[in-house]
Protein backbone atom coordinates (compact mmCIF):
# COMPACT_ATOMS: atom_id res chain seq x y z
CA UNK A 1 0.00 0.00 0.00
CA UNK A 2 2.75 2.49 0.89
CA UNK A 3 4.55 2.39 -2.85
CA UNK A 4 1.00 2.38 -4.26
CA UNK A 5 0.31 5.83 -2.14
CA UNK A 6 3.68 6.79 -3.15
CA UNK A 7 3.08 6.33 -6.94
CA UNK A 8 -0.19 8.21 -6.53
CA UNK A 9 1.54 10.92 -5.15
CA UNK A 10 3.90 11.51 -7.99
CA UNK A 11 1.29 11.24 -10.57
CA UNK A 12 -0.55 13.35 -9.06
CA UNK A 13 2.16 16.29 -8.77
CA UNK A 14 3.17 15.74 -12.21
CA UNK A 15 -0.21 16.36 -13.28
CA UNK A 16 -0.79 19.30 -11.33
CA UNK A 17 2.73 20.88 -12.45
CA UNK A 18 1.42 20.21 -16.74
CA UNK A 19 -1.88 22.11 -15.35
CA UNK A 20 -0.23 25.55 -15.06
CA UNK A 21 1.68 24.96 -18.09
CA UNK A 22 0.80 26.48 -21.21
CA UNK A 23 -0.01 23.99 -23.74
CA UNK A 24 -1.70 23.47 -26.78
CA UNK A 25 -5.53 22.25 -27.19
CA UNK A 26 -5.59 19.13 -29.55
CA UNK A 27 -8.49 19.22 -32.41
CA UNK A 28 -9.13 15.89 -32.12
CA UNK A 29 -9.83 14.46 -28.44
CA UNK A 30 -6.98 12.44 -27.10
CA UNK A 31 -7.33 10.63 -23.87
CA UNK A 32 -4.43 8.83 -23.86
CA UNK A 33 -2.90 9.80 -20.68
CA UNK A 34 -6.97 9.50 -18.46
CA UNK A 35 -6.88 5.91 -20.38
CA UNK A 36 -3.09 5.15 -19.00
CA UNK A 37 -3.65 6.03 -15.74
CA UNK A 38 -7.47 4.32 -15.72
CA UNK A 39 -6.05 1.47 -16.54
CA UNK A 40 -3.39 1.12 -13.68
CA UNK A 41 -5.82 2.62 -11.13
CA UNK A 42 -8.01 -0.33 -12.07
CA UNK A 43 -5.07 -3.10 -11.76
CA UNK A 44 -4.42 -1.30 -8.28
CA UNK A 45 -8.47 -1.56 -7.25
CA UNK A 46 -8.58 -4.88 -8.63
CA UNK A 47 -5.55 -5.59 -6.78
CA UNK A 48 -6.76 -4.55 -3.42
CA UNK A 49 -9.98 -6.17 -3.67
CA UNK A 50 -8.50 -9.53 -3.99
CA UNK A 51 -6.62 -9.24 -1.36
CA UNK A 52 -9.17 -7.52 1.44
CA UNK A 53 -12.61 -8.22 2.39
CA UNK A 54 -15.01 -5.83 0.89
CA UNK A 55 -18.90 -5.38 1.61
CA UNK A 56 -20.51 -5.36 -1.94
CA UNK A 57 -22.49 -2.17 -0.54
CA UNK A 58 -18.97 -0.72 0.52
CA UNK A 59 -17.71 -1.42 -3.10
CA UNK A 60 -20.62 -0.02 -4.88
CA UNK A 61 -20.78 2.95 -2.73
CA UNK A 62 -17.21 4.10 -3.68
CA UNK A 63 -17.70 3.46 -8.12
CA UNK A 64 -20.55 5.04 -7.69
CA UNK A 65 -19.04 8.14 -6.01
CA UNK A 66 -15.91 7.86 -8.13
CA UNK A 67 -17.59 7.87 -11.49
CA UNK A 68 -20.58 10.75 -10.35
CA UNK A 69 -17.96 12.66 -8.44
CA UNK A 70 -14.81 12.71 -11.27
CA UNK A 71 -17.48 13.55 -13.70
CA UNK A 72 -19.37 16.58 -11.86
CA UNK A 73 -16.00 18.31 -10.93
CA UNK A 74 -14.11 17.35 -13.78
CA UNK A 75 -16.69 19.07 -15.92
CA UNK A 76 -16.75 22.23 -13.04
CA UNK A 77 -13.15 22.39 -13.42
CA UNK A 78 -12.97 22.30 -17.15
CA UNK A 79 -15.09 25.81 -17.33
CA UNK A 80 -12.54 28.06 -15.20
CA UNK A 81 -9.65 27.13 -17.42
CA UNK A 82 -8.21 29.73 -20.16
CA UNK A 83 -8.48 28.89 -23.49
CA UNK A 84 -7.52 31.36 -26.17
CA UNK A 85 -5.92 31.63 -29.53
CA UNK A 86 -2.15 32.17 -30.05
CA UNK A 87 0.45 32.28 -33.02
CA UNK A 88 -2.46 30.13 -35.00
CA UNK A 89 -2.89 27.30 -31.85
CA UNK A 90 -5.76 27.00 -29.33
CA UNK A 91 -3.82 26.74 -26.13
CA UNK A 92 -5.15 26.65 -22.86
CA UNK A 93 -3.50 26.58 -19.31
CA UNK A 94 -5.33 25.99 -15.65
CA UNK A 95 -6.13 29.09 -13.50
CA UNK A 96 -5.83 29.47 -9.88
CA UNK A 97 -9.39 28.38 -9.29
CA UNK A 98 -8.99 25.40 -11.62
CA UNK A 99 -5.68 24.42 -9.06
CA UNK A 100 -8.18 24.87 -5.84
CA UNK A 101 -10.70 22.78 -7.26
CA UNK A 102 -8.35 19.73 -8.11
CA UNK A 103 -7.36 20.40 -4.44
CA UNK A 104 -10.82 20.26 -3.66
CA UNK A 105 -11.50 17.55 -6.02
CA UNK A 106 -9.32 15.06 -4.85
CA UNK A 107 -9.61 15.62 -1.08
CA UNK A 108 -13.39 15.23 -1.69
CA UNK A 109 -12.75 11.87 -2.52
CA UNK A 110 -10.35 10.70 -0.01
CA UNK A 111 -12.97 11.85 2.56
CA UNK A 112 -15.21 9.60 1.44
CA UNK A 113 -13.98 6.71 2.45
CA UNK A 114 -13.74 7.80 6.02
CA UNK A 115 -17.26 9.04 6.17
CA UNK A 116 -18.61 5.74 5.72
CA UNK A 117 -17.43 3.96 8.93
CA UNK A 118 -15.85 1.27 7.01
CA UNK A 119 -12.39 0.42 7.76
CA UNK A 120 -12.25 -1.53 4.82
CA UNK A 121 -14.04 0.88 2.25
CA UNK A 122 -11.36 3.69 4.07
CA UNK A 123 -8.89 1.58 1.84
CA UNK A 124 -10.66 0.74 -0.95
CA UNK A 125 -10.82 4.83 -1.26
CA UNK A 126 -7.45 4.89 -1.14
CA UNK A 127 -6.54 2.15 -3.95
CA UNK A 128 -9.32 3.25 -6.20
CA UNK A 129 -7.68 7.77 -6.10
CA UNK A 130 -5.84 6.99 -9.49
CA UNK A 131 -9.06 4.90 -11.52
CA UNK A 132 -10.91 8.35 -9.91
CA UNK A 133 -8.32 11.22 -11.05
CA UNK A 134 -7.78 9.26 -14.46
CA UNK A 135 -12.18 9.63 -14.69
CA UNK A 136 -12.17 13.36 -13.41
CA UNK A 137 -8.90 14.21 -15.68
CA UNK A 138 -11.06 12.36 -19.06
CA UNK A 139 -14.23 14.56 -18.33
CA UNK A 140 -12.33 18.08 -17.83
CA UNK A 141 -10.49 17.52 -20.89
CA UNK A 142 -13.71 16.42 -22.82
CA UNK A 143 -15.24 20.20 -21.69
CA UNK A 144 -12.10 21.80 -22.70
CA UNK A 145 -11.76 19.95 -26.15
CA UNK A 146 -15.78 21.29 -26.82
CA UNK A 147 -14.66 24.97 -25.68
CA UNK A 148 -11.91 24.96 -27.61
CA UNK A 149 -13.86 23.56 -30.93
CA UNK A 150 -15.20 27.17 -32.01
CA UNK A 151 -11.71 28.51 -31.96
CA UNK A 152 -10.19 26.09 -33.94
CA UNK A 153 -13.17 26.64 -36.57
CA UNK A 154 -12.26 30.66 -36.31
CA UNK A 155 -8.67 29.66 -37.60
CA UNK A 156 -9.42 27.41 -40.36
CA UNK A 157 -8.03 23.74 -41.40
CA UNK A 158 -4.70 25.32 -41.67
CA UNK A 159 -3.76 26.18 -38.25
CA UNK A 160 -1.54 24.28 -35.68
CA UNK A 161 1.49 23.87 -38.15
CA UNK A 162 3.78 21.35 -37.58
CA UNK A 163 6.52 23.53 -37.75
CA UNK A 164 7.11 27.15 -36.06
CA UNK A 165 10.20 29.27 -35.24
CA UNK A 166 10.36 32.91 -34.08
CA UNK A 167 13.49 34.32 -32.42
CA UNK A 168 13.99 37.91 -31.18
CA UNK A 169 16.34 39.07 -28.27
CA UNK A 170 15.88 37.51 -24.97
CA UNK A 171 15.84 39.69 -22.13
CA UNK A 172 19.08 39.54 -19.08
CA UNK A 173 21.81 38.81 -21.87
CA UNK A 174 22.66 38.61 -25.41
CA UNK A 175 21.46 36.05 -27.32
CA UNK A 176 19.06 33.99 -24.67
CA UNK A 177 16.53 31.92 -25.84
CA UNK A 178 13.07 31.37 -24.56
CA UNK A 179 10.62 29.09 -25.32
CA UNK A 180 6.33 30.03 -24.61
CA UNK A 181 3.30 30.15 -26.75
CA UNK A 182 3.45 34.33 -26.31
CA UNK A 183 1.54 35.43 -29.34
CA UNK A 184 -0.99 37.83 -30.14
CA UNK A 185 -3.60 36.37 -27.64
CA UNK A 186 -2.84 35.53 -24.09
CA UNK A 187 -4.71 34.08 -20.78
CA UNK A 188 -6.90 37.23 -20.08
CA UNK A 189 -9.96 35.41 -20.00
CA UNK A 190 -11.33 31.99 -21.76
CA UNK A 191 -11.36 33.83 -25.09
CA UNK A 192 -10.09 37.16 -24.64
CA UNK A 193 -6.35 38.35 -24.97
CA UNK A 194 -3.65 39.41 -22.55
CA UNK A 195 -3.35 42.39 -20.42
CA UNK A 196 -0.80 44.72 -22.29
CA UNK A 197 1.54 44.85 -19.34
CA UNK A 198 1.77 40.90 -19.84
CA UNK A 199 4.94 39.86 -20.26
CA UNK A 200 4.27 37.11 -22.70
CA UNK A 201 3.30 40.27 -24.70
CA UNK A 202 6.82 41.71 -24.29
CA UNK A 203 8.67 42.02 -27.98
CA UNK A 204 12.43 41.62 -26.14
CA UNK A 205 11.41 37.79 -25.33
CA UNK A 206 11.55 35.48 -27.77
CA UNK A 207 8.96 33.57 -29.06
CA UNK A 208 9.66 30.05 -30.17
CA UNK A 209 7.59 27.01 -30.95
CA UNK A 210 8.85 23.71 -32.72
CA UNK A 211 6.22 21.44 -32.86
CA UNK A 212 7.56 17.99 -34.30
CA UNK A 213 4.19 16.50 -34.75
CA UNK A 214 0.61 17.86 -35.21
CA UNK A 215 -1.26 18.92 -32.37
CA UNK A 216 1.74 18.44 -29.43
CA UNK A 217 0.59 17.08 -26.24
CA UNK A 218 3.28 20.16 -25.10
CA UNK A 219 5.63 22.11 -27.05
CA UNK A 220 9.11 22.47 -25.63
Amino acid sequence: MFWTIAFDVVVVALLLYRQRRIRPVPRTLRLRMPIFLGVIGLIEVLAYTGSHQVSSSGLWLVLGVTVVGAAVLGFVRALTVQIWKSNNWVVRQATGLTMILWVLSLVLHLAIGSGTGQVATAHLETASFLLYVALTLAAQAYVVHVRAAPLWRALGPEAGRPLQFAFGNGPGSAGAFFTSFGGAGGPGGPFGSAPRNDPRNDPTIIDAEVVEEEDPTELR
